[in-house]
């Protein structure tokens, strides 16, 4: 049940509406974005989504940018069953990008595995499903660039869905630290260097590594990016 975050500066209020999309309630927050539980009932499709809006990763440009990370999307989430489907992309009035994807119900990955105590071959088999859905994005030329437990979703039966692809690779993006996932965050998003496929393939391992052994593969003592990288290094 999506809950309503108090004290932070939304980008969109509840029963507004955007495009055709009405606003139910903030689900979450994070450093880049702010997640929306909206509904689409226009006499065509009624349905609940998701609108993710960006909110200080980068700026777009209504003619170029929004329409290459449109076709990508669209792409992307049209030729992989265990990608989170994308339905619309746009603009918000205050010029930050905005994604619409699929409402995906289910448990994170973590979750998953301990509540049904997954063997470790039921987790390789998993992990190859997600390798997949991962390299088809890098040939698509999109990154995910926040891998992490909550961004894989398993339903009770077992089906997996990666929600946040949303980064074109072709843009040499250099994203800002979100230090809300630092085990599985990769060096050069710490210090704030050019992204690529390396990136979620580093996230990837250490996803894989705390699966196995329910461990971390490092141990930080604070948040501090400059030291989380002179460990990882």
């Amino acid at each position: 049940m999506p809950c309503e975050l108090k004290g932070m500066k939304r980008q969109l209020s509840v029963g507004s509406t955007l495009g055709k999309y009405v606003i139910k309630s903030l689900m979450r927050t994070g450093v880049s974005s702010e997640y929306y539980l909206a509904s689409r009932n226009d006499g065509v499709v009624t349905k609940d989504v998701v609108i993710k809006v960006i909110t200080n990763l980068f700026k777009v440009d209504r003619r170029s940018e929004s329409r290459d990370v449109s076709l990508s999307l669209f792409d992307l989430s049209g030729g992989s069953e265990n990608i989170c489907s994308i339905y619309d992309v746009g603009v918000t009035p205050g010029g930050l990008k905005y994604i619409v994807m699929e409402y995906v119900l289910g448990l994170p990955l973590d979750k998953h595995i301990e509540q049904n105590q997954l063997s470790v071959v039921e987790i390789l088999k998993v992990f190859i499903v997600i390798c997949e859905a991962v390299d088809y994005g890098h040939q698509k030329n999109v990154l995910h660039c926040d891998i992490s437990p909550s961004k894989i979703i398993l339903n009770e039966d077992g089906n997996i869905k990666i929600i946040d692809f949303d980064i074109l690779k072709t843009k040499n993006l250099n994203a800002q630290s979100d230090l809300t996932n630092v085990d599985y965050t990769s060096p050069e998003k710490l210090e704030g260097s050019t992204l690529g496929t390396y990136s979620d393939i580093y996230s990837l391992g250490a996803l894989l590594y705390k699966a196995l052994t329910g461990k971390r593969p490092f141990s930080f003592l604070d948040d501090d990016a400059e030291k989380i990288n002179k460990i990882i290094n």
